[in-house]
């Protein structure tokens, strides 16, 4: 039989273990897959195939991420005729603003002090806000002798 080692069985990682943040793989792939569906969607709408936009357009990505001015730019495209020779400025503009994104490094938090929170430092002694002090009766109750000098009807 073999011995049990009880010192590496206590779970999760070691203490000197460097953490890893997935979201700007994830991130990273997302965009990825937003670039692949905008190139298909420019090839769609260059050639005026309206079924192929329909069918980009009803990924649930793209329902989710293109702006609606790429996507309404993109029926309106697929409906011109083949002569027509309107470009999809929209669509470009979004393709380079996915393109940018994907060039910008993604910023790693190594300051220690944004992961803790230092609730004991702040002894802010705190004055209580004097209010006024209520009168008897309010001055509209006209049970409480409040509004005495008012008109009374005559219909009594």
């Amino acid at each position: 039989m073999a011995p049990i080692d009880h010192d590496d069985d206590r779970g999760g990682a070691p203490e000197n273990a460097p953490t890893v943040d997935f979201a700007q793989y994830r991130a990273r792939r997302h965009r990825l897959r937003l670039l692949d569906l905008l190139d298909a969607l420019i090839i769609a709408m260059e050639r005026r195939d309206a079924q192929a936009v329909c069918d980009v357009l009803d990924d649930e990505d793209v329902v989710r991420a293109f702006p609606s001015g790429v996507r309404q730019e993109a029926l309106m495209m697929a409906r011109l005729p083949r002569s027509s020779l309107r470009a999809p400025i929209r669509a470009y503009e979004f393709y380079h603003q996915l393109q940018q994104l994907a060039d910008e490094p993604m910023p790693q938090l190594d300051d220690p002090r944004q992961l803790s929170l230092d609730l004991g430092a702040s002894l802010v002694v705190r004055t209580p806000i004097p209010f006024p002090s209520r009168s008897s009766a309010p001055p509209d109750d006209p049970r409480h002798g409040g509004g005495t000098d008012r008109r009374q009807s005559g219909s009594r």
